[in-house]
């Protein structure tokens, strides 16, 4: 999914990290975007789907996708919120 002025998502590969490594990756790729710019995350940490969740609500940013691979797999694709 393209970002609002159509660029493709920043690529964030959290994959093998642990917690809170990939709430740090995401919270400071989205920080500099433009409102509407999307990441998109993957992470395999059993906590990154709750950590992500959680990250989300107190932000604000949404959640556009969330999908689940092998084990504790997630491919999200987070949008930065159009309100600042």
């Amino acid at each position: 999914m393209a970002d609002l002025n159509g660029t493709e998502p920043m690529l964030i590969d959290a994959l093998g990290t642990l917690c809170p490594e990939p709430i740090i990756r995401i919270a400071k790729a989205i920080r500099p975007l433009a409102p509407g710019a999307h990441v998109r995350l993957l992470a395999d940490d059993p906590g990154a789907e709750r950590d992500l969740l959680d990250w989300s609500r107190a932000t604000r940013h949404s959640i556009v996708s969330l999908e689940h691979g092998p084990g504790a797999r997630i491919d999200a694709l987070v949008c930065r919120r159009t309100d600042v």
